[in-house]
């Protein structure tokens, strides 16, 4: 069975999607984030209402032109100073043009965010654009497909991540396919400089409990997609997450005392422009779009057991 339908969660009108056991909440008004994803009446994502209240991060928010932080808020592009913000403009923002499919076996919502003069954004991200995201329920994956199309006549860079924040029990595992660590300062921007993790400490390529983990860290893969994943061993539940092959970076989040993680999937490095601009090009992986071109990539997650 699939359907959508309007709902009432936190007191704000969202789309409800469910395919057969799976089901997945979307704020169109708060960035297209995905309040709720559950799988079998098991919620895969956390929802943290306080978070919520002080207008932090939750549920799997879309983190767009720039990807977590950036230094001093603010970055150069092509010689030209810009004000930025962390995570982005998207998160909280309305996203229009909304049109929903039901299929068999599927069900889907689109919306679209436009940037041109008439924008509160452009004085911030002054490139006249469009940001398509397409959010797919099948049976037990929820797929975040994205096209960013430029409309300017000058060049727009860009990094785009998800955000997910995933349930934590008492015996979580995490790993991935990533294959360095990038060094960052104190304040926890990348500086460019990175270190193999293979066989040291930080090899996540078999699993690690998050408990003995401290991570608010920027990884990197060999630019052939990003792949991570969750086992609840309780449970016996794993969570894959996945993107295209143009994805190449991954921030981990396993913050001490909480009943949350974060596995976060990103086209690119955290100030991702700036590190472009200091000549770091492999490391930042920024995408930058040609006058009426486009470029589309999506991230995945897939319930399993």
């Amino acid at each position: 069975m699939t359907k959508i339908e309007k709902i009432i969660k936190n007191d704000r009108e969202q789309y409800l999607l469910t395919c057969n056991s799976t089901s997945a909440t979307v704020d169109i008004n708060d960035g297209m984030n995905i309040t709720g994803f559950t799988v079998n009446g098991e919620d895969i994502i956390i929802y943290d209402h306080k978070r919520y209240i002080n207008g932090g991060t939750y549920g799997i928010p879309i983190l767009y032109p720039t990807p977590n932080r950036i230094y001093n808020n603010e970055f150069i592009f092509e010689d030209k100073r810009y004000t930025a913000k962390m995570h982005g403009f998207i998160r909280k923002a309305p996203f229009t043009n909304i049109i929903t499919y039901s299929e068999k076996d599927s069900v889907s919502i689109f919306g679209e965010y436009i940037v041109d003069e008439n924008n509160p954004t452009f004085s911030m991200f002054p490139f006249i654009s469009t940001l398509k995201i397409i959010i797919k329920l099948t049976d037990n994956t929820v797929c975040i497909n994205y096209e960013v199309k430029n409309n300017d006549i000058k060049n727009i860079a860009f990094g785009i991540a998800i955000h997910p924040f995933f349930m934590r029990d008492d015996n979580t595992l995490i790993k991935s396919n990533v294959k360095y660590m990038m060094i960052a300062n104190e304040e926890k921007i990348p500086t460019g400089k990175l270190t193999e993790i293979k066989n040291t400490p930080n090899d996540l390529s078999e699993y690690k409990n998050v408990d003995n983990l401290t991570y608010d860290t920027v990884f990197m893969t060999e630019n052939t997609g990003v792949s991570a994943e969750i086992f609840y061993k309780n449970k016996n539940r794993k969570v894959n997450i996945t993107s295209d092959d143009n994805c190449s970076h991954l921030v981990i989040y396993t913050p001490l005392n909480k009943n949350f993680i974060c596995l976060e999937p990103q086209t690119s490095s955290t100030d991702c422009h700036n590190l472009h601009n200091k000549g770091f090009i492999k490391e930042a992986n920024l995408f930058i779009i040609e006058p009426n071109k486009t470029k589309s990539g999506y991230f995945k997650i897939m319930i399993t057991n």
